[in-house]
This record gives structure tokens, C-alpha cells and sequence, in this order.
């Protein structure tokens, strides 16, 4: 019966985040988080202060009119103030209103979605009850025996997503590190698919996600947290990694040195494991480039380098071999 509620609440809980999903869109954050993306790109000239500062300049001279008298010399000015509104928002509000919806409908176009072999392993591990939904995110129990139910202590990653590809891609990698007794979650970042702080990969929401876990599944145990992240996604794991002191490893896949690190953690105590593969183009470095790059991390890091791998070969999505 307990198998059967919780099937339930999650289907419940997957069509409300289907509609939920769709909502970010519309949403403002979104848009300030493919525009403040985008900003970052050599090939765009976003802007995201320089379009709150033109709203404002906007809005208020007519809110300052709404105290002059009516007279002549007030419409006057109410005139000359809706000539530069026009020619406002014409040349700055538009055009960067136009780069929002460009990066929005380009980061959906160009969206993987996850292999059949990763949607069955999913609904399997459901069905077994090693794994719970939530559309947000999904969770990927251990397997309960007499000795891991008697552990005070357990591990736990939350993995983040790589640029434009599904979460569910990553439901085989998860489910056999979760064989091995750790906890995955693998964290949407619908609607864009971009695993920035904007959109979705947040200090305030991860957290959120490993409290309500904790309290679910995992309550009176303690969690060594590791966070960890798939291309784009090891960036924000990265950052995450500074930003938050509940993380006690870091874990890199795919990461390259084509854009500038958001921290150094040349100093840091933690563990740091890097795993890259051979086939990767996006990850090719010469000896000087794979020096400087290995200068940003702890000299105790991890380096493994998975032979014939690609950059996609991490997760099961449709431009990327299966795990």
C-alpha cells in the first residue's frame, strides 16, 4: 500500500511540475537568467542592468507627472516624455527583450532529451522502489539491507546536469552509484536546461532539495554531501563547492578550460575527482593548457581519464552514446 501512495503522489507531483515547468517560462527570473547567461558570450551583447536601468529611467518621469498640475505647460511635458518612452523602448527595452526570447527559444530548440535505455531504467528503479520522481528532481535510494539500515552515516551526491540535457539522461550513471550505497539526486534544471544560479543550480534551492530528502528517506542518519556536475553543470558544482560548506567532495565531469573558472580551489582541503574522456574535443588541451588548468585545483586531485569517451558519454541523451 505504501508502494502504491507513493506512486501516486509522484505522478501527482510529475504533472504538476510539467505545468510548473511551463510557468518559468513567462517567469522574469528565467528571462534575467538566459539574458545574464547569454551576457557571457562572446557572440551577444546582453545586458541585463543596462534593461533595468532603461525600465526605470522610463517608469519614473511618469510617475513624477502624476503630481504636476494639469495644466498647459504639464502636457507639455507629458508629450516630450512619451516621445523619449518610444524611442526608449524602440532602441533599448526591444532589443534587449529580443535577446531574451532568442536565448530562450534556442536553449529549448537544441534540448536533449534522455534515451529509452535511461527512461527504462528509471521507471525500473521506481517500480523497485530505489528511486522517487518528483519532476524536480529524482532521488536514488541504496539498496536497504540489514547492514546499511544500521549506519548512522551514509553518502550522498546531488549531481547537476549538463547544458541542455535532460536529467533523466543521467538515471543509469545514478543508479549504479547508488548500487554502490550512495545517494543520488539528479536536479532538473528545467525550463532551459542550463545549470546556472539563475536558473536553477541556486546555494538556496539545492539545499532546500537535500533538507527535504534527508527528511524523507534519510532522517537520523548523517550525510556526507558530495555535489558534482556533468560539463556546464560542473561549473555551477564548482562554484557550489565555495559557496556552501555542507559539501564535503567535489566531483567534475567533463569539465573543460574554455571558459574561466568561477572559483579556485587551489587551497582547498576537500577531495576533488575530475573525469574526462579521451574522445572529448571539448576537453583537449595541449601540455601547457593541461598545466595551467590542473594549477587551478588542490595538487592532491583525482585526474582519470575514461578511454574512447566522448563529452556526451556521461549521460544517456540523443546526441550521446548510452552510459
Amino acid at each position: 500500500m505504501h508502494t502504491t501512495k507513493t506512486s501516486w503522489t509522484e505522478r501527482k507531483m510529475k504533472s504538476t511540475s510539467i505545468w510548473y515547468d511551463k510557468l518559468l517560462l513567462i517567469s522574469p527570473v528565467t528571462w534575467f537568467g538566459a539574458l545574464e547567461h547569454m551576457q557571457k558570450s562572446p557572440f551577444t551583447k546582453a545586458n541585463p542592468r543596462k534593461l533595468i536601468k532603461s525600465v526605470i529611467s522610463l517608469v519614473l518621469p511618469f510617475l513624477c507627472l502624476r503630481f504636476l498640475n494639469d495644466n498647459e505647460n504639464s502636457r507639455h511635458l507629458k508629450i516630450f516624455f512619451v516621445g523619449r518612452t518610444i524611442q526608449g523602448i524602440t532602441s533599448t527595452i526591444f532589443p534587449q527583450a529580443y535577446l531574451i526570447a532568442l536565448a530562450c527559444s534556442t536553449y529549448i530548440k537544441f534540448r536533449q532529451p534522455a534515451l529509452p535505455e535511461a527512461l527504462d531504467c528509471l521507471n525500473q528503479r521506481i517500480e523497485s522502489g530505489r528511486c522517487h520522481h518528483y519532476g524536480r528532481f529524482d532521488v536514488f535510494l541504496p539498496e536497504a539491507n540489514d547492514d546499511t539500515s544500521a549506519e548512522d552515516t551514509i553518502k550522498g551526491l546531488i549531481l547537476l546536469p549538463g547544458a541542455l540535457v535532460s536529467h533523466v539522461a543521467y538515471s543509469q550513471v545514478a543508479s549504479r552509484l547508488s548500487d554502490l550505497g550512495i545517494c543520488v539526486i539528479v536536479v532538473s534544471m528545467e525550463p532551459l536546461r542550463m545549470a546556472t544560479s539563475k536558473l536553477g543550480s541556486s546555494k538556496r534551492r539545492l539545499a532546500k532539495i537535500r533538507r527535504k530528502v534527508q527528511r524523507r528517506f534519510l532522517l537520523g542518519k548523517t550525510v556526507n554531501w558530495s555535489i558534482g556536475g556533468h560539463s556546464l553543470g560542473s561549473f555551477a558544482a564548482l562554484k557550489l563547492m565555495k559557496e556552501d560548506s555542507q559539501y564535503q567532495k567535489l566531483v567534475l565531469w567533463a569539465m573543460n578550460n574554455k571558459t574561466s573558472l568561477p572559483y579556485i580551489l587551489r587551497n582547498s582541503s576537500h577531495p576533488v575527482l575530475l573525469v574526462q574522456g579521451s574522445n572529448d574535443p571539448f576537453c583537449y588541451m595541449d601540455d601547457k593548457a593541461l598545466h595551467d588548468f590542473r594549477q587551478n585545483f588542490p595538487p592532491d586531485t583525482r585526474y582519470q581519464t575514461i578511454e574512447g569517451a566522448s563529452h556526451m558519454w556521461f549521460a544517456s541523451a540523443s546526441q550521446g552514446d548510452p552510459v
